[in-house]
């Protein structure tokens, strides 16, 4: 059946509408198309622009060159130190040295039981000194030498005793180690040229010396016995035997210059002292 003419013209008039609609879309989409895309042109030229001035506002930072750093010295390491042990100072004497003493004779001895401490012992004699030397007061039961010492003894100190200006010593002893320390010992002395010598006094050299020969103390010792009363003559008594010298009848007492009419010994015995001279 055939489309009437009117209807035709119908169609052909709302084709022709669509076709209008459509172009105008198409046209009105691609005015805004450019319009966007000039508007982004613009905005990157304005941007890059913006940036631009930003970047010459900024102060351009000149970099400074850091200064050479100057090596700075290795610090040398000291090496580490050994530890080491206090020097031993060499052997002698201590502060309290040398100490010469002697028993009286009514205390009497028996080496066996013999105290090497003074204070075990009454009415003793200790040593002082005198012009350089020392002086100790004698007769004795027994005398004793105390030598302490800065550290433990060694073995073979001795005692040497020589007469005065001799080369060789007359008499010599070991130390016998102390009962109170190590560094201490002492010589006990008996012989009887030292503790009752048949003189009123006599003068000896003394010497401690180690086993090579080293002299740790040293001294001249006079040994003295209390002096007595004078004879009739002003002489002393013989040591031993305590006679005076004799008087034989043809001497006058007055004639001797040191004539002692208070002598409590006046001979040997055998003559006696007259009367008149007697006070």
């Amino acid at each position: 059946m055939s489309l009437s003419t009117n209807k035709i013209k119908l169609i052909l008039i709302i084709g022709g509408i669509v076709l209008v609609l459509v172009i105008g879309t198409l046209a009105v989409s691609s005015m805004m198309a450019t319009k966007t895309r000039n508007a982004e042109a613009t905005a990157a030229v304005e941007l890059a622009a913006a940036q631009t001035a930003t970047e010459a506002a900024i102060p351009t930072h000149t970099a400074t060159i850091a200064p050479t750093l100057e090596p700075s010295p290795t610090a040398t390491m000291q090496p580490t130190a050994e530890p080491t042990s206090t020097p031993i100072p060499p052997l002698g004497l201590s502060e309290e040295g040398v100490i010469l003493w002697s028993a009286p004779v009514e205390i009497g001895l028996i080496p066996a039981n013999f105290k090497d401490n003074q204070g075990d012992y009454e009415g003793i004699s200790v040593a002082y000194e005198k012009d350089g030397g020392m002086v100790l007061k004698i007769p004795a039961s027994f005398i004793v030498i105390d030598a302490h010492f800065n550290q433990p003894i060694p073995s073979g100190v001795q005692l040497k005793v020589y007469e005065l200006k001799a080369l060789s010593p007359w008499y010599t002893a070991p130390m016998s180690p102390s009962s109170k320390d190590g560094n201490s010992g002492h010589f006990l002395i008996l012989h009887s040229y030292m503790i009752n010598p048949p003189f009123w006094d006599i003068t000896y050299h003394v010497k401690i010396e180690g086993a090579d020969g080293s002299v740790y103390w040293e001294k001249d010792v006079k040994f003295l016995k209390p002096t007595p009363n004078s004879c009739w003559d002003g002489s002393v008594p013989n040591p031993v035997t305590m006679y005076c010298p004799n008087y034989d009848g043809d001497w006058n007492y007055l004639d001797f210059e040191n004539f002692n009419q208070n002598a409590d010994i006046f001979t040997s015995g055998q003559v006696p002292l007259p009367d008149k001279y007697k006070k």
